[in-house]
């Protein structure tokens, strides 16, 4: 037990470096992105979202090459199925949110097809092969050009060019440095997760794929409820919503592309219960609030608490699966 103990603290400890240096990288990246007066929607549905899932990418290549594959497939599903039911519930609840981007049809495009594709590969070969994640990672790149590109159109015809004021050469440079910070503390924090939730795994004999989809996953999401509470609490829903949006597109064909090619020679196999149970569970939920987005243009509490709610369900299955 005390083994048990001093890596369950060792654990939090690195969790609370993965949320400290996830939020230093996305204050960093919002700072140097305000400089550069791109707008708050394009500033979350990429480099605020690309930020906040670094947590994720560092945990799951960690994982990958101390042969943990499934406390990175269940980092990953996880973190994307937190994301849509823990985060955004969370920050509805805080302050219902209320959609206007324009530009939510091309973003929710790629959302349903980076989950789509992640199906297909699991449900068809079991794993994603080393080209498989080379071209995951091609197919991101298609996606942030695509929604780039589509929120600067947006922009350009609404002559909405101005973020906010912009700052001087030393601020762009302490945002840089507070990026660098982000970053450094967060691979050190990433290492001490991977490294004390194996050895929990091992001292309890419960299986390394339950870790990675609760502890695991729900740690490395503390960027994202931070971010979304924070950009809701700052009247900017489009921000939080972003967020989620980019971050489970950068998790679904960044991280599993990196994690397949990290693997090397062998393939990223993915555990039977998660092709079975809880990758069939994310796409379902991706497909409902991607409909929910649609039609309503709307999350209210009622519906925040209704997702917390069912999080909580995912949860309790996921525990009987093992």
């Amino acid at each position: 037990m005390d083994a048990a103990l001093v890596n369950a603290i060792l654990c939090l400890l690195g969790l609370a470096g993965l949320y400290f240096g996830g939020e230093k990288l996305v204050t960093g990246s919002v700072t140097t992105a305000n400089n550069l007066k791109i707008k708050p929607q394009l500033i979350a549905i990429t480099i605020v979202a690309l930020g906040t899932s670094f947590p994720e990418l560092v945990v799951s290549v960690n994982a990958v090459v101390k042969k943990s594959q499934g406390i990175a497939w269940g980092n990953v599903v996880g973190s994307n199925i937190s994301n849509l039911l823990c985060v955004l519930g969370i920050a509805a609840i805080v302050t219902p949110l209320s959609i206007s981007s324009k530009s939510l049809k091309v973003e929710l495009f790629w959302l349903v097809f980076a989950s789509g594709v992640l199906v297909f590969s699991v449900k068809m070969f079991s794993n994603v092969s080393g080209w498989g994640g080379a071209i995951l990672i091609a197919l991101l790149i298609a996606a942030i050009f695509h929604m780039t590109l589509s929120s600067l159109q947006v922009q350009k015809k609404s002559n909405q060019n101005h973020v906010g004021e912009t700052g001087s050469k030393s601020t762009a440079w302490m945002g840089l440095l507070t990026i660098f910070l982000g970053v450094i503390i967060l691979i050190g924090s990433a290492e001490l997760v991977v490294y004390s939730a194996k050895k929990i795994a091992e001292i309890f004999v419960v299986p390394e794929a339950l870790i990675g989809l609760t502890i695991v996953s729900l740690g490395t999401s503390l960027p994202e409820v931070a971010a979304s509470i924070v950009a809701v609490q700052r009247g900017h829903a489009d921000i939080a919503i972003g967020n989620v949006i980019g971050s489970n597109i950068f998790n679904s064909l960044g991280i599993i592309g990196v994690a397949a090619l990290a693997s090397g020679t062998n393939q990223f196999i993915a555990p039977g219960s998660f092709i079975g149970f809880d990758i069939p569970v994310m796409f379902a939920v991706t497909i409902v609030l991607g409909a929910v987005f649609l039609l309503t243009k709307r999350i209210s509490r009622h519906m925040g608490i209704v997702c917390v709610l069912s999080y909580l369900v995912y949860i309790s299955a996921t525990f009987q699966q093992f």
